[in-house]
């Protein structure tokens, strides 16, 4: 998987730390994209080829050219293990669709053009459906490693700067990165939380013991 350019802002002393989290997270983010994308192809299966379905899920949830390379290979390769266990891809003729205008901004909207004018409508409810999950679960993984950014950040940056870093690390687009940071610090208070509630447990239990 390609590797994206250094992150100004970072102290030297933990650009190694960060550049292995950093590299991690892109990781397991390559890995949900390759599990939802393999769903997506196989939601299409004997209406849209296998190819097709991979470029509406890149425009669905603005994979740029690396990213897309890497989950284009990894999801063909998927299929193809399967392909040749059980005969999972079939072939599908489908015309070819005009791609001149760049696609509309919102997801939905973009669901909506990708299928316009088409027979397949339930194809499309399903579409809908699974790129919500899809989103969801990409959000879950940028939680978990966001977190583990802003605790390795956290003498130097507050929270806002070590999620604001780790979404440049990532390339998480603009629209998101609101919601992350409140989802970062919604799953940081919590942790604060039941240390505490651990701290006071423990506390209690050594007074216990001592009477």
């Amino acid at each position: 998987m390609a590797t994206r350019p250094s992150v100004k802002g970072i102290p030297s002393d933990l650009r190694s730390e960060t550049a292995i989290l950093g590299a991690v997270a892109r990781e397991a983010l390559l890995e949900c994209h390759v599990r939802h994308a393999v769903d997506l192809v196989e939601l299409g299966r004997g209406r849209v080829p296998p190819e097709r379905m991979l470029q509406i899920y890149a425009r669905l949830h603005f994979l740029d050219i690396e990213m897309l390379a890497d989950v284009r290979g990894r999801t063909l390769a998927t299929l193809g293990e399967r392909a040749l266990r059980y005969a999972v891809i079939s072939p599908v003729n489908e015309p070819q669709e005009d791609d001149g205008q760049p696609p509309p901004v919102g997801i939905w909207t973009r669901v909506r053009a990708i299928f316009r004018g088409r027979i397949h409508h339930s194809l499309r409810r399903e579409v809908d459906r699974h790129t919500g999950q899809t989103e969801l679960s990409l959000m879950e993984v940028h939680t978990e490693h966001a977190v583990r950014f802003a605790r390795a950040l956290e003498r130097r940056f507050a929270p806002s700067r070590a999620v604001r870093l780790y979404a440049e690390v990532v390339g998480l687009r603009e629209s998101l990165r609101e919601t992350l940071y409140l989802l970062v610090l919604s799953r940081l208070g919590e942790e604060a939380h039941q240390g505490s509630v651990l701290g006071f447990i423990d506390a209690t239990v050594g007074v216990a013991a001592t009477l």
